[in-house]
């Protein structure tokens, strides 16, 4: 008798277990400020991440507080005169400024190379542009290719490749451009010939990616930029030298950065290399990778800490502040597919470190007919639990024109702009990042995979979702934010939930949202997404889940 009680106590202290493991739960959704992540399994998907986005950041517009929501609109810098027009079938191939004195009064300018023309202008945004006259009105070399400049002893060096003069030199104190410069040479070289890379490094004036030799870079003597006679004996003279080991044909040069004022970084196709100091005085060439290299000239950018980032056939790399670290992988732990073996042949590529927003910039243009790749926003705030140091967040982005070259300008006329200038090609025009304008294109983020029955349930309880409470952020100015769309898919796995069409969707508007629904599997994803020029952020979401039942699956 006594055994048959204690059977039924125990069966009755079992369901009252089972009825409190089954109740309603509470979940608080935590916004994947992770950015995207397709690495592990769709089931072991880390928090704070999203599997799918597009057109988002995590420090929003809505007050620039970091919160989900849809990044900025694009706003056109510049404008032209009536009647003036930059064409229809042109890139802009390099942005650039060059600081000079006029009058005893320190000034900035902004120069544009699009197609074979030379632009101009100063000011903010609202200001106009003015186009190069001097010499002839098209003084760059023929292509579509984005370009390199050097702000240099106040005049900018633009390299186009030309055959006999690589560098042509505007001058902002007269908005003229010297398309024959005089070189001082010795009698046995000529100047570099077809170069496209040039940069200043210890007051001297760099070239390469010179397609008759391209493993070849070429420095100016001290202080004069337009010296290139290797015969001198002092330790500033020009000198020209490759990457190699000794008795090697070096790689050709695909990208070149001076890394701050203690050396320069190489990018060759397949290498890196480090040359420390100046070599006229002593400097030491070494190699930090033999199988990582750059994949153009414009794909690569420092931060303001003084990182540098690249855009290497194995992904994103990064390289800490100083000269004695191999490249670190940033990209494939995290996105291992979307941005490797990226040719330079094949697609427009262009980084820019955006000290307004605290992110970089990463456009990839095709070339031609080959297909699209993804254009991404790195933050470099925003960084997951147990990263290591410098690893970014990845945000993907469309957009509606073609980026082509990307630079920065210190004139912009309030903290509302990006100080990145994005270059466009076909028709060519240039934009920026504008937090006043709302998104031009359709934005939308994933939460989950999630569990209905709760986290540790691994997926083997099936329940349902009762309801879901949001709270979507308003503007501070009028009160009020755009509508967004939501929606709910779910799966008997994590995977195919991700897969799925949406089991029911609604309109949440800004402040509080209480939607009750009815939907029952294993496993969801909660979409929130924005139209075309509508701004939103979330502030909070929540969920009410309801264990059911085990999940019964087929098999052994």
């Amino acid at each position: 008798m006594k055994n048959k009680q204690l059977a039924v106590q125990q069966r009755i202290w079992f369901l009252s277990l089972l009825r409190c493991a089954m109740a309603k739960q509470i979940m608080s959704l935590q916004p994947p400020m992770g950015g995207l992540y397709r690495r592990q399994s769709y089931q072991a998907h880390p928090p704070f991440t999203t599997p799918d986005c597009s057109n988002v950041r995590p420090d929003t517009t809505l007050e620039s507080r970091e919160r989900i929501g849809a990044r900025p609109g694009l706003s056109t810098h510049g404008i032209l005169n009536v009647g003036v027009s930059w064409g229809t079938t042109d890139n802009v191939r390099v942005i650039s400024q060059v600081r000079y004195v006029d009058s005893g009064t320190w000034k900035t300018k902004l120069v544009a190379a699009v197609g074979q023309a030379i632009w101009y202008k100063e000011d903010d945004e609202t200001a106009q542009w003015s186009k190069v006259t001097s010499e002839n009105t098209t003084p760059l070399l023929a292509g579509t290719d984005s370009l390199t400049a050097a702000d240099m002893h106040q005049k900018l060096y633009i390299a186009d490749g030309g055959p006999t003069h690589p560098l042509k030199i505007f001058n902002p104190a007269d908005n003229t451009v010297d398309v024959n410069p005089s070189y001082t040479l010795d009698d046995s070289a000529d100047a570099p010939r077809n170069c496209k890379i040039v940069f200043r490094y210890h007051d001297r004036l760099v070239v390469c990616d010179d397609s008759a030799n391209p493993q070849r870079w070429y420095m100016s003597k001290t202080s004069e930029p337009l010296n290139f006679n290797y015969s001198g004996t002092g330790a500033d003279s020009a000198i020209f030298s490759q990457n190699t080991n000794m008795g090697q044909l070096g790689e050709p040069i695909r990208a070149a950065a001076a890394h701050g004022d203690q050396c320069v970084i190489f990018f060759c196709t397949n290498s890196t290399w480090s040359l420390r100091a100046d070599p006229g005085y002593g400097g030491r060439l070494d190699n930090l990778s033999q199988r990582i290299g750059c994949v153009s000239r414009n794909a690569w950018c420092r931060t303001a800490d003084g990182w540098l980032f690249w855009l290497s056939q194995e992904g994103v790399c990064a390289m800490p502040p100083g000269c004695g670290s191999t490249p670190i992988s940033v990209s494939r732990e995290k996105v291992p597919d979307d941005l490797m073996f990226i040719k330079n042949d094949e697609y427009h590529v262009s980084m820019e470190y955006d000290g307004r927003h605290r992110g970089i910039h990463l456009y990839i243009t095709p070339i031609g007919t080959n297909p699209a790749k993804t254009h991404y926003w790195l933050d470099v705030n925003q960084t997951m639990n147990n990263d290591k140091t410098g690893a970014p967040t990845y945000w993907p982005m469309t957009l509606s024109t073609s980026p082509i070259c990307a630079g920065i300008y210190e004139g912009s006329a309030n903290n509302n702009v990006s100080d990145v200038l994005i270059g466009m090609g076909g028709p060519p025009i240039i934009k920026q990042f504008d937090e006043r304008i709302s998104c031009e294109a359709e934005s939308y983020i994933d939460y989950g995979p999630l569990a209905t029955a709760g986290s540790k349930s691994g997926g083997f309880l099936n329940g349902s979702i009762d309801q879901i409470n949001s709270v979507m952020a308003s503007s501070i100015a009028n009160g009020t934010g755009d509508n967004v769309t939501w929606s709910v898919r779910t799966g008997q796995s994590a995977e195919q939930a991700f897969d799925a069409t949406s089991r029911d969707t609604g309109i949440w508007r800004y402040h509080n949202n209480t939607t009750r629904i009815r939907v029952r599997d294993p496993y969801y994803v909660l979409r929130v997404a924005g139209a075309a020029k509508k701004n939103w952020s979330v502030e909070n979401i929540t969920t009410i889940v309801h264990p059911r039942t085990k999940v019964r699956y087929s098999g052994g």
